[in-house]
């Protein structure tokens, strides 16, 4: 499979979940259930952040040939959510590097083995999903919140760096898992694997 239908793909995961993502903060029953006001801003940070298991999914189906779709998606979610200068740059790449590095962490170590994928464990899928959302958090967290934009980034944020963890981390890990391990399923269940996903 060339380069570019790798990236054609893994662009179109994610555009799926920030889609995904963004509809569903549009339902405003969702709102109360998902962010912790209800005027609270969508870029940061939601109970089910649907992106980042979209990026985890496209790196172990195609590795890291996958990134520049990923890189993509990503930098026009930003421009769409109107990030910008330094923000912006520094949301692309935690976003598409974070869920790389925890892969490779975690292979590095012999925690568990991806090359499989989709024939790994849940429970290794699932805590590849915290790795990743943990990396994630602490990434935007020093992005957002590092001078001099820590002023700016803690009276957007609302309630600071509290409220920003405990809306990234917990949307990250549970989003994570719901795409991933949703796409699983499907994969499995039409007898998918990685050469016709």
């Amino acid at each position: 499979m060339t380069t570019l239908i790798i990236n054609i793909k893994s662009f179109l995961f994610l555009y799926l979940a920030y889609s995904l993502h963004n509809v569903i903060f549009d339902i405003e029953a969702f709102q109360n259930i998902l962010f912790f006001t209800k005027d609270f801003n969508p870029t940061v940070g939601s109970l089910l952040y649907l992106p980042i298991g979209a990026a985890l999914l496209s790196y172990l189906l195609y590795g890291k040939k996958a990134i520049l779709g990923i890189f993509a998606a990503i930098i026009l979610s930003g421009i769409y959510n109107e990030l910008k200068n330094y923000i912006l740059v520094g949301y692309t790449i935690v976003g598409s590097l974070g869920p790389l590095l925890a892969i490779y962490l975690i292979e590095k170590f012999r925690l568990a083995n991806f090359k499989d994928f989709p024939n790994t464990s849940i429970r290794h899928l699932v805590f590849l999903c915290i790795f990743a959302g943990l990396i994630n958090t602490v990434g935007k967290f020093i992005v957002y919140f590092s001078y001099p934009f820590s002023d700016a980034a803690i009276s957007w944020f609302n309630g600071g760096p509290t409220q920003f963890l405990l809306t990234f981390l917990p949307g990250d890990i549970v989003g994570g898992s719901v795409f991933l391990l949703t796409s699983l399923a499907v994969i499995k269940f039409f007898h998918l694997d990685k050469t016709n996903t």
